[in-house]
């Protein structure tokens, strides 16, 4: 019997090599076992996250400053996700400390 080929070996830390897309945030968006919480993207980055009050509208908890038209298309977003939701509420399995503010 031949033997195997070798696999490519992993970094069983592989999501701290997430800089591009997540500048100083790592801590905020993804708890300590890499588990991303609910996140806000806006031209290619998580630029913060998200979650629901009281009556199931989504808030917006940015981390960052994206301009009025950042800001303008996330709102529409997070409105059309509140609508799609329709009241049915989004719980992180492993919730990240952004996704443990109150909306």
């Amino acid at each position: 019997m031949g033997s195997a080929p070798a696999r490519p070996g992993r970094h069983h830390h592989g999501w701290f090599d997430r800089d591009w897309y997540l500048g100083a945030h790592r801590s905020q968006v993804f708890d300590r076992n890499g588990n991303a919480g609910l996140t806000a993207w806006w031209n290619g980055r998580i630029v913060g996250g998200w979650g629901q009050d009281d009556d199931g509208r989504v808030r917006l908890h940015l981390l960052e400053e994206v301009g009025r038209d950042g800001t303008r298309a996330l709102q529409e977003r997070a409105d059309a996700l509140t609508d799609w939701l329709a009241g049915t509420r989004a719980n992180p399995r492993f919730p990240s400390p952004l996704s443990k503010r109150r909306a």
